[in-house]
């Protein structure tokens, strides 16, 4: 957890920029690699890409060894060689963890924002499929589009720390948030009204770009809320609040599914892909789902984050004083 390495802001900005990186370089390899190993580990029957039932268990098989080993790897060979905050035995219960949330309203404050705008990333990575299959008709174009998304977030990892020099990380957030919407319209314009592959993928860059960083800043900010609840309440929980992260990515995906599939269900989509056509406004809801909500879902994080998120200015300089003295107090203790 950031919060164990360090207290310090600008090494947090670094720690989770580091971290990012290398999760970022995790899902481009599985991005690019998923479709030259699938059709040769496939056989049977076949779609027109050469993946198969079996090729999808096989890769899933592959990925599920390569995490456990590279989990052991990460767990066995980690030294704790200086433990800046004395770990605090906590008991964990639903009760607990209601306890902290309803204690923490910045807590709540950074699930609702960071939820909306998560929900509104997976819907297009969710929707893609539909939108490249059945509205373009281009089902090839998704891997291309994928690969470009993954290219777009290694840039915006390394943005992050030249960005972190010049501006604080609200700002920062504030600017990745608004890359996200402007690249997202810019989708919208060239996907599903103009239906130009090529500025589409261009424009996806935009919005990969703006998501990685939020995605760096959303860590470095759950390192602040610990502080801060520790500051508000007089008691540190940092396996509870990190923990809402998992929660809050869960929510996300619950919005998006109720979104995508409930869009569809409306549409009536099964009952055309049983007689092999799709209408055209099956096609427009695709693509509205795919490129039109999620700017409106980021939108509204964007509202919430801004009229509501204090962890800023003269507070997060008394959170982060009170952190210090109050360790230095702890060492001077022992």
């Amino acid at each position: 957890m950031v919060p164990s390495f360090t207290s310090d802001p600008k090494d947090r900005n670094l720690v989770a920029t580091v971290a990012r990186t290398f999760s970022g370089i995790g899902q481009g390899l599985i991005t690019i690699l998923t479709p030259l190993i699938l059709p040769k580990l496939s056989d049977g029957i076949t779609t027109d890409k050469g993946y198969s039932a079996s090729g999808f268990s096989r890769w899933a098989l592959i990925c599920a060894v390569a995490l456990v080993c590279f989990s052991l790897i990460c767990v066995l060979s980690t030294k704790e060689r200086h433990v800046i905050y004395k770990a605090n035995k906590e008991k964990f219960s639903f009760k607990k963890m209601f306890q902290v949330v309803a204690h923490n309203d910045q807590l709540v404050i950074f699930m609702i924002f960071a939820m909306l705008s998560n929900a509104g990333w997976y819907l297009t990575s969710c929707t893609a499929v539909y939108y490249f299959t059945d509205v373009l008709e281009k089902p090839t174009a998704q891997s291309m589009f994928s690969t470009i998304g993954a290219v777009g977030s290694a840039v915006g990892l390394l943005v992050i720390p030249l960005l972190s020099k010049k501006f604080t990380k609200r700002t920062i957030y504030i600017i990745s948030l608004c890359m996200t919407i402007f690249g997202y319209i810019l989708m919208y314009i060239f996907g599903p009204i103009l239906k130009l592959t090529i500025a589409l993928d261009i424009s996806y860059i935009i919005s990969s770009v703006g998501i990685s960083s939020m995605f760096v800043a959303q860590t470095i900010f759950l390192a602040d809320i610990v502080d801060y609840g520790e500051y508000k309440n007089g008691e540190r929980n940092e396996s509870i609040t990190f923990s809402m992260k998992g929660f809050l990515q869960k929510m996300a995906y619950t919005i998006q599914t109720i979104i995508l599939f409930g869009g569809l269900g409306l549409m009536h989509y099964n009952q055309q892909i049983v007689t092999a056509h799709i209408n055209d406004a099956t096609k427009t809801a695709i693509g509205f789902i795919a490129f039109g909500v999620p700017p409106i879902l980021v939108l509204l994080a964007l509202i919430v984050f801004v009229r509501k998120f204090k962890l800023y200015g003269d507070l997060a300089d008394k959170v982060h004083a009170y952190i210090v003295d109050r360790e230095r107090k702890r060492t001077d203790g022992e």
